[in-house]
Formats: C-alpha cells, sequence, structure tokens
C-alpha cells in the first residue's frame, strides 16, 4: 500500500514539478539479488511501480563503471534514470546509494534519512561531524580525495601523504572496544575515534626521516608507518612455519589467525640484540678461569666478574617482540 504526501517517501513518484518532464526518478531498492553478478539491483518507484510485485520490477544497472564495487542495500534510495520518458518501466540505471551526511554511510535508508536537506524530504541534517571533538580526525577533509567503507574503513588521498584505515572509530558493541565509559562517545553520534586499536598504513613524503647532529641541514624523504595492535609479516615461499594464506572467503580465516599469533617466530629487536651480543663479546675476550677446566669466573668485583655478571643476567625475553611475527 501507498500513501500519498509531500514528505511522505511513498508519495510522488519522481522530482517531477508543475507536470514537467521527469528526468530523474527516486526510487527504493527492493533487492539486490542478480543470478548473472552485473551489479543489478530492483527499484522501486513510488507510483509507476505500486502495481508491480518486486520481482516484476525491472533490473537497474548500475552507472558507476565495474571497477568500483559500490552496491546499494535493501531499503535504501538511489536515483535512476531512463533512456526515454515514454517508457520507464525498463532500461533503466541507477546512482547511489544516496547518503546525505558521513555518519549515515552505514544507514541512510529511503523511509527515514536519505533525503535529509532536499526539499521533499527532512530539511534539518544530524549533526555535522566535522566540528564534535571525539570523532575528530577521523572523516576525510574537504580537500582530501577518500574512499570510504560502509562503517569503519577509509582510504585517504592527502597532500604528500596515503592513509590506509581499519578501525577508525569505535562503537559501543565493538569486540575490539575498550573504552573506559560511555562518556569517551559523542553524546549524539555515539561513536569515538579510536586512539587504541585502530589499524593503519601511513605512507608520507617530504618527511624528515634523521635526527641532525652539529646543526646539519635535515635529511627528507618517505616514510611508510604500519600500526597496529599485532603486526604479521608472512611470506608464501619457503615459509617456516607454513600457513593458509588464501583462504577464498577471507584470505586468512580467524582460526588461522590464532595459529599464526602462537606459531609465527616473534621478530627480534635488532638494538637489543646487538646489546646482547657486545656482552657476549666481552665476556668471551676478557673472561677467566682460577683452574684450567673449571668455568669462567664470575664473582667477586673485578672488570672480568663484572662482565660475566652482566652477560648471565641479561633478559633475552627483551630481545623478542611480543607483537610482531614473522615465518
Amino acid at each position: 500500500m501507498y500513501f500519498n504526501g509531500k514528505f511522505n517517501r511513498e508519495g510522488g513518484n519522481s522530482y517531477q514539478i508543475n507536470n514537467d518532464t521527469t528526468i530523474v526518478h527516486r526510487g527504493k531498492v527492493v533487492s539486490t539479488d542478480d543470478p548473472d553478478d552485473a551489479g543489478r539491483i530492483r527499484v522501486r518507484i513510488m507510483g509507476i511501480d505500486n502495481d508491480d510485485t518486486d520481482n516484476e520490477i525491472f533490473y537497474a544497472f548500475p552507472m558507476l563503471p565495474k571497477y568500483l564495487n559500490i552496491v546499494p542495500k535493501q531499503h535504501e534510495a538511489v536515483l535512476l534514470f531512463t533512456f526515454t520518458t515514454g517508457d520507464n518501466k525498463k532500461d533503466r540505471m541507477y546512482m547511489g546509494p544516496i547518503i546525505p551526511q558521513p555518519q549515515n554511510l552505514d544507514d541512510s535508508t529511503y523511509d527515514i534519512n536519505a533525503w535529509d536537506g532536499f526539499s521533499f524530504g527532512r530539511k534539518e541534517f544530524g549533526p555535522a561531524p566535522i566540528n564534535r571533538s571525539k570523532i575528530k580526525g577521523g572523516h576525510p577533509k574537504k580537500d582530501e580525495i577518500a574512499i570510504q567503507g560502509r562503517k569503519n574503513t577509509d582510504i585517504i588521498l592527502k597532500d604528500g601523504e596515503v592513509l590506509l584505515r581499519a578501525g577508525k572509530f569505535v562503537y559501543p558493541s565493538d569486540l575490539a572496544n575498550n573504552t573506559r565509559g560511555d562518556d569517551e562517545f559523542d553524546s549524539k553520534l555515539k561513536y569515538k575515534f579510536n586512539n587504541r586499536t585502530q589499524g593503519y598504513l601511513q605512507i608520507k613524503y617530504n618527511a624528515q626521516i634523521n635526527v641532525p647532529e652539529n646543526n646539519a641541514n635535515p635529511e627528507y624523504g618517505s616514510v611508510t608507518n604500519i600500526v597496529s595492535n599485532k603486526i604479521n609479516l608472512l611470506t608464501h615461499k619457503e615459509g617456516n612455519p607454513r600457513f593458509n594464506l588464501t583462504n577464498q572467503d577471507n584470505l586468512i580465516s580467524d582460526d588461522e589467525m590464532q595459529k599464526i599469533l602462537s606459531e609465527a617466530h616473534p621478530l627480534v629487536f635488532g638494538d637489543k640484540l646487538l646489546e646482547f651480543l657486545k656482552l657476549v663479546r666481552n665476556a668471551v675476550s676478557n673472561h677467566t678461569h682460577k683452574y684450567p677446566g673449571i668455568t669462567p669466573h664470575s664473582e667477586g668485583s673485578s672488570a672480568t666478574a663484572k662482565v660475566m655478571q652482566d652477560m648471565n643476567e641479561y633478559d633475552l625475553e627483551q630481545i623478542l617482540s611480543k607483537n610482531i611475527r614473522i615465518n
């Protein structure tokens, strides 16, 4: 059943004023099932498709090229285009989904908020994310080019910087949510910038890459930062141990991830290993024996004894990273 009304999404069938020729229709996605995997969806145009069941509605083809995979969800809003005004039931093309604001990327429905800001929708927008301190840094800025995921991921192209992020926000329902209280979340948007468990890859150009001494000129170049709670550097060929890194559903399954975190080798801290090797070198070079066949002398207050003592008491566990693993 469909009702008429100026602001009712089930009302007027298209953007049409004073019976002018319609050039674009607003439609509601009723199905994304496409057996031919051509990116087609079924979209209901109110007032035109009222007498058709969902399966009787002609498919609409995406206007975006196949290089970009953006398929609207059921109940989201899209714009519909046809080749002629004489028959607007077939040969449809769609653009969308229609998203009014950045915080609506995963929650923008035809019947509620998709048309916010239009004359036929709710005229008031939600709170503007740009000025809210608890989510600052999460949404791309106006002068940046970005590809955003539905909820929590993005790729941002800045001036001299590329940023790839996962978990840029924290939501109360997140399994990785380690906030210390509800007051950390934005009071209206109900999420916050993730400053504890966010994973990202940052590539920066024109970055200072040395600490100059004696007033020397600093050196500039490129820097790549990989940040996450746990980091795995894995190889397909001749890895030891070997892992399944090409699962066709998700590349690395949850079970395989746990296997990697427990069985892959912890990375060695080069400076700590060098520190211990210097102790070993000093011990080998300076140790003494009380008598032939007796273990090296490591007692007393002599310099030789101190070298042996430092080597024997060195905490070898500090050489290994707890969070970076390799195979």
